[in-house]
């Protein structure tokens, strides 16, 4: 159903259940336990397929007959699920409670702080940061360090899973864009525990002659260059899903 829904719910379901799962592993959560919030966390978007298309891809802002429509995909959910299979109480709390807030300005119930499952706590930051680094039809992805900066400032996620959460991700998350001082373009491919701010990065492209280089590995805690920015493919015209495909993959380094 999410599949046949459209393609962005489809790929933030799985980014969530991704993010989810090495969440909880960070956190030191059992195979069982991981395995349970990142199926509950691949599902709590699952009552939008059956919203009407103009609800889910509005781009203006929602009249109050709307939003409320938009608020039952919580509901629909969680009903769908049930009827589709056994389903653990944790998934299914997941799905139910990942819009609320602990500050009780959430949906459905308005639940305020330990009312709201640990999980759905942490399902709702990883819905958070996975929607604000991905494009929509109603706005542009942010870079992955200014999503982390803004899940500090939004007071109604649990700030202490929040600084957790970028201990996990690192403050240059793998996967990130990133630009050196030496004028080059990199992917982050390795978080370096003891060094946050200088990670592993394949390097691949040259701002300066705007041109795709040979990819190289750089662990950034052993050279004299710096991350001096995130920044999204957009901003020097780069189609990098043909890269990854015609470059990256046949000259990435074992």
């Amino acid at each position: 159903m999410i599949k046949d829904t459209d393609q962005y719910l489809l790929e933030h379901s799985i980014n969530c259940g991704v993010l989810s799962g090495i969440f909880c592993e960070f956190l030191g959560y059992d195979r069982d336990t991981t395995e349970q919030v990142s199926l509950g966390a691949l599902l709590m978007d699952i009552g939008m397929s059956s919203l009407p298309d103009e609800i889910r891809n509005n781009t203006g802002e929602f009249s109050s007959n709307d939003w409320e429509v938009m608020k039952t995909h919580v509901e629909i959910g969680a009903e769908l699920v049930e009827q589709c299979g056994d389903i653990s109480d944790l998934s299914l709390r997941i799905i139910v409670q990942h819009h609320e807030r602990v500050d009780g300005s959430g949906y459905p119930k308005g639940l305020v702080g330990d009312e709201i499952s640990e999980f759905a706590r942490i399902a709702a930051i990883v819905d958070a940061y996975d929607a604000m680094t991905s494009n929509r039809i109603h706005q542009n992805s942010i870079t992955p360090t200014q999503a982390l900066k803004r899940l500090t400032a939004t007071e109604n996620l649990d700030q202490e899973l929040v600084k957790q959460f970028i201990q996990c991700i690192g403050v240059h998350p793998v996967g990130s864009l990133v630009r050196l001082k030496s004028g080059k373009l990199g992917i982050v491919s390795k978080i370096n525990p003891k060094n946050p701010v200088s990670p592993h990065v394949m390097t691949f492209y040259s701002v300066t002659s705007q041109h795709f280089n040979e990819v190289k590995r750089i662990d950034l805690s052993q050279y004299d260059d710096e991350i001096i920015s995130g920044v999204r493919p957009e901003e020097f015209s780069l189609n990098l899903p043909k890269f990854f495909k015609d470059v990256f993959v046949n000259q990435m380094p074992l």
